[in-house]
């Protein structure tokens, strides 16, 4: 048997529904290992978004947002509720 010493696992999320389900799997996985999971949300920003995101206000809004989200997202993971 091969030990697998894994103590990190990094997954990205966007909130849809396909990687809300990796999140789970992923769940399933640290808890067995015994690892830390780890949710990554990048915001993009391309082109003419970059200047849409130049006014503080809508950053900090969109990033709060996100936090809440993946709040609630880790708190799923941990009562098996995705």
């Amino acid at each position: 048997m091969v030990e697998r010493n894994i103590r990190k696992i990094l997954i990205p999320v966007d909130f849809k529904e396909p990687s809300e389900k990796a999140v789970h799997y992923a769940g399933k996985m640290a808890e067995r290992l015994n690892s830390q999971l780890i949710l990554l949300y990048v915001i993009d920003t391309p082109g003419i978004l970059a200047q849409f995101f130049s006014s503080g206000d809508q950053l900090v809004k969109v990033t709060d947002e996100a936090k809440e989200k993946l709040f609630k997202l880790a708190k799923s993971i941990k009562t098996g509720m995705i």
